[in-house]
């Protein structure tokens, strides 16, 4: 019998096949260039897609195509879709990456230990004009804790750099990379499961 697990990847396998399939004969243009921001996602093994809509309310049926991080299938989209779209990770166990968002600097998290808030700012980290994304990978064999907090972004989508979300008064709001170079940390062991433990 399949665990949950085992049908997450064997179903993310099935759809990057479909869109392998689906991009064969495509050219791209030679002078193909990604923006520095794709780039990073690809260095750091994000699965991204594109989000054909600019609104922060947009639906996941606005998603064009399923996360990916093969280099390939993002170049198709850039050539594809240009700067006309956002990029979206999600966050979730097939992508094996948490996010914890806040607006006010972190606090009130439910982090033991010291060095856990430190990890925070030398994680690869998202920031926007009011709010702050950083990013986590959970390493194999975990799970996170069925402990809920204000903050934890899970079986949701995060927009990555280079978006822009724009909201109904026109206002936009850009997303940008507080260091690029900075690496991807494993989740803080506050927010995971007792060690070993594969509920």
């Amino acid at each position: 019998m399949r665990n949950v697990e085992t049908f997450l990847v064997e179903f993310a396998e099935s759809r990057q096949r479909e869109q392998a399939a689906a991009r064969a004969g495509f050219m791209l243009p030679p002078d193909l260039c990604l923006p520095a921001e794709l780039e990073t996602a690809i260095e750091h093994r994000l699965p991204i897609a594109p989000m054909l809509a600019l609104s922060p309310y947009a639906p996941r049926s606005a998603r064009g195509g399923f996360p990916s991080c093969d280099r390939d299938q993002i170049e198709y989209w850039f050539a594809r879709y240009g700067s006309e779209c956002n990029w979206v990770l999600e966050a979730c166990e097939a992508s094996s990456i948490v996010a914890i968002r806040s607006a006010l600097g972190f606090y009130g998290l439910p982090f033991k230990q010291p060095e856990e808030y430190r990890a925070l700012k030398r994680t690869l980290s998202v920031h926007a004009k009011t709010t702050s994304y950083a990013l986590f990978r959970i390493p194999p064999g975990r799970k996170l804790s069925t402990a809920w907090f204000h903050g934890l972004c899970w079986h949701t989508w995060i927009p990555l750099p280079p978006s822009r979300l724009v909201r109904e008064s026109g206002e936009e709001i850009v997303f940008t990379y507080a260091d690029p170079g900075a690496p991807l940390l494993t989740a803080p062991e506050s927010i995971l499961d007792l060690a070993g433990r594969k509920s």
